[in-house]
């Protein structure tokens, strides 16, 4: 019910209950999940961009808000965008040394180098990170791990028949 969930934020935004970061992140969240609503979600997560500090104190919200940017920019056809943004995430994963979010961050930038045509450089990036991610899954089989392995390596299949790579 994501016009409830629109009212439940509001109603926490009015009373103070959370921060600007958090509001905003829940919002992008809704109007992606709940919506299907790419424009809404990506100005909500600008927004709780501009909140560095906040953003900041907490890694894993700002990975996703980047992460999720990539991924929006990449499909409305921003993909400079796209690249900037996974590039950060890439980095903030690497802060936290987490290799298995900084592989599903590589899977924006390496869809929009393809994109852009260059098509050596976004399929290494897949190549590098398709073991990696099933290896993740493989260890620790739960929701988060079997979507970002479902989603790398059905882009990956999807852009390799596009690109009649069949090899």
């Amino acid at each position: 019910e994501p016009d409830r969930a629109l009212a439940l934020i509001d109603t926490m935004e009015m009373r103070n209950k959370e921060t600007a970061f958090t509001i905003n992140f829940l919002r992008c969240a809704v109007y992606l999940n709940g919506f299907t609503d790419h424009k809404m979600a990506y100005y909500y997560g600008q927004q709780a961009l501009k909140d560095s500090l906040e953003s900041q104190k907490d890694v894993k919200h700002h990975y996703t808000i980047l992460k999720t940017l990539a991924g929006i920019a990449h499909s409305t056809g921003q993909y400079a965008q796209s690249i900037k943004y996974a590039k950060t995430a890439i980095a903030v994963a690497r802060k936290i040394n987490n290799k298995e979010l900084e592989i599903a961050a590589t899977e924006p930038l390496a869809l929009s180098l393809i994109s852009l045509g260059d098509l050596d450089g976004g399929f290494k990036l897949f190549t590098e990170g398709k073991n990696v991610i099933m290896s993740a899954f493989d260890k620790n089989p739960n929701f988060q791990t079997s979507n970002s392995a479902y989603s790398f390596v059905g882009n990956y299949m999807a852009r390799l028949l596009a690109t009649n790579r069949f090899e």
